[in-house]
């Protein structure tokens, strides 16, 4: 099954999947910034994860992928081994839960959040200290869902931190910015 069909299938069952833009812009932004270690916040059924576990393969990359619904996770587990993704790691967890920060015990490089649209604030700041010096933060679905996302403007404004937001052909958005 190819990952649009698999994503049309996800979408049928109320599974919020990552568009084909969207993994289009992550194809190519992976491929220019070389990442080792990426960190995916939520995997969803496992579409995007397993994409980018094959496009970091090359180079001995790891993807680390949080999905906190057991049925979507169970099938990103299933879609890991059809697709023989063996550099991908996938937990069954809420990673705004310390248990499982401290398992992060290396550097990641390489972010991608497609959770819960009203918790991206707090995704960035639990992850950004455990984020190498340059390391890419995308966060997706930023033009559909904005009026969900108060905290994150304001986080971003607080902070001071510079971002691009990267309009998609699907009428969608993502943001990113370098920590």
């Amino acid at each position: 099954m190819n990952p649009e069909s698999y994503a049309q299938r996800a979408r049928s069952h109320n599974i919020p999947v990552a568009s084909e833009p969207t993994r289009l812009f992550l194809e190519n932004l992976l491929k220019q910034s070389h990442p080792s270690r990426v960190l995916e916040i939520w995997s969803a059924v496992g579409s995007s994860s397993c994409r980018i576990a094959k496009i970091i393969w090359d180079r001995w990359g790891q993807v680390i992928s949080y999905e906190i619904s057991y049925p979507s996770y169970h099938r990103a587990r299933w879609r890991r081994t059809q697709q023989q993704c063996w550099n991908l790691q996938l937990y069954h967890a809420d990673v705004l839960n310390p248990e499982v920060q401290i398992h992060w015990n290396k550097p990641f490089d390489f972010v991608f959040i497609d959770g819960m649209k009203s918790q991206y604030a707090e995704y960035i700041h639990t992850i950004r200290p455990f984020c190498s010096s340059g390391a890419t933060i995308v966060a997706d679905d930023v033009r559909v869902y904005e009026n969900k996302m108060d905290a994150l403007w304001i986080y971003l404004k607080d902070h001071h931190i510079s971002y691009n937001i990267v309009d998609l052909s699907d009428g969608d958005g993502v943001l990113v910015f370098t920590v």
